[in-house]
């Protein structure tokens, strides 16, 4: 019945979290009885909750004494805190002590150094017993001394509870190293708990600094900000350097589209002069007076040539840039070529296109096509006697073609002069833009001349559905 009744007040004093205190009877090892006071007292960790349980046991004749009990509580009390404190303060010195990457430091109120720990004297190069006593504003730099940073440091440290800084340090040699860390009052709960470890016999320390070398990790970190600086300055220098050669070639395209304007209204204006530079003189004659017959009928063959060198002066100076190639592309201007030529010529031509039907081709390739097909049809109808004359275009899996052939008379290339009928000039068209021109021709059998481009020298693909064929006859008289 004891026994049970002191498990149930045990019960409720831990449920309740308070202090029993009981008279019972133990066991002795002998095998008798013996009358003994209890206590037990809960011992609150953070939060509140009861981490663990003290117990006391006095003997029977103190019982009724309560002094007598509360002595021996608070003796064994002491006793045990004591102890604590001891293991606490060993613990933290062997932590101290055995922190070789962080250099810990005690300060007094006076920044006086109280403790220092073997990380300290390998990061800083004091020994303990060279720097105990003296200030420890020594590890400051010269100029954070002059700008009083140690004292600013205590005092933001006392006020905020805490100073966290990176800076430059100074060891004993004069070398210095980027220190990271922190410097924190020591508050009374922290001395209880045991941080408030100075040397045996001296005073505890008011402050305590804690840091370690951040040199290298400064070094890496800076060398990272350089080379980051120095790219964007290079970005910076490169898009100049591509923005000024954009400008040049701007200028530049710019002054060459100038100059080939300028080249070819001259050139026009020439043509133009010529024709009528030849009629006026031509005209001055015939207004001059009654001419002998022989010479009346020379100057009438004279104004003839004149008109025919006239009119073919005037086709050269709309063939210096159709203007039909830019209000309607490469099919209508070579319609309305073969159609006009096939009238004056009364050849027939037929004219067949495939693939061009939609989209256009870049403008220096519609020129050369132009001015080639209209070569070899001046060539026809001086040299070939032709009486029909065909002309393909074809424009089909990114390659271009062009044939334009006569059924004439046909002619010996081997016999033929370079730089005759046209030839030589078609052919440096042809190349100068990548492409190539064959000839086939032989005595009574006709001429075909072929012109092939590829797709890398066009630069475009041919447009979607563009397989189509646009064409006709272009009859002349027959």
């Amino acid at each position: 019945d004891e026994r049970a009744g002191t498990r149930e007040r045990w019960a409720e004093a831990r449920r309740r979290g308070r202090a029993l205190e009981v008279t019972v009877r133990l066991a002795q090892a002998s095998g008798g009885w013996r009358w003994a006071c209890v206590r037990v007292t809960p011992v609150p960790g953070l939060g509140g909750r009861v981490e663990r349980w003290l117990g006391l046991v006095v003997e029977s004749h103190e019982c009724d004494d309560p002094g007598a009990v509360d002595r021996a509580w608070r003796g064994s009390e002491r006793a045990r805190t004591e102890a604590a404190l001891r293991e606490s303060e060993e613990r933290y010195r062997l932590l101290v002590e055995g922190a070789r990457d962080f250099a810990i430091i005690g300060l007094d109120h006076d920044r006086r150094v109280t403790s220092w720990n073997l990380g300290a004297e390998r990061l800083l190069g004091y020994t303990e017993t060279e720097i105990l006593g003296q200030s420890g504003d020594i590890i400051f730099t010269p100029e954070d001394r002059t700008r009083h940073e140690p004292e600013r440091e205590s005092e933001r440290a006392e006020r905020l509870g805490r100073a966290e800084n990176e800076r430059w340090h100074v060891r004993k040699d004069g070398s210095r190293f980027w220190g990271s860390g922190m410097m924190s009052p020591l508050t009374a709960s922290a001395a209880a708990a045991g941080l408030a470890v100075g040397v045996e016999g001296g005073p505890p320390p008011h402050f305590v600094k804690i840091f370690r070398d951040l040199t290298e990790r400064r070094r890496v970190e800076q060398e990272m900000i350089r080379m980051r600086d120095e790219l964007e300055e290079r970005v910076v220098e490169r898009t100049a350097e591509l923005a000024r050669a954009n400008a040049q070639l701007l200028d530049e395209v710019a002054e060459h589209v100038r100059t080939e304007a300028a080249r070819v209204a001259l050139q026009r204006q020439l043509a133009t002069a010529q024709e009528d530079g030849l009629s006026l003189a031509v005209h001055a004659v015939a207004e001059a007076g009654p001419l002998p017959e022989r010479s009346a009928v020379r100057l009438t063959e004279v104004q003839r040539v004149a008109d025919e060198l006239g009119r073919q002066v005037h086709e050269l100076a709309v063939r210096l840039r159709p203007v039909i190639l830019d209000d309607l592309g490469l099919v209508a201007a070579l319609r309305e070529l073969t159609v006009t030529w096939a009238a004056r010529m009364g050849v027939p031509v037929d004219l067949q296109i495939v693939g061009l039907g939609v989209g256009r081709l870049p403008a220096e390739i519609e020129t050369m096509l132009y001015r080639v097909i209209q070569e070899a049809l001046t060539n026809v109808a001086k040299h070939a006697q032709a009486s029909q004359v065909s002309v393909v275009v074809s424009w089909l899996g990114g390659d271009l073609t062009a044939f334009i052939e006569d059924d004439g008379r046909g002619f010996d290339r081997r016999v033929v002069r370079p730089g005759r009928l046209g030839l030589q000039g078609m052919r440096e068209r042809v190349e100068l833009i990548g492409g190539q021109l064959d000839i086939e021709s032989s005595p009574g059998a006709g001429t075909t001349i072929l012109v092939r481009l590829s797709s890398a020298s066009i630069g475009v693909a041919p447009p979607g559905g563009a397989g189509g064929a646009a064409g006709g006859a272009a009859g002349g008289a027959d």
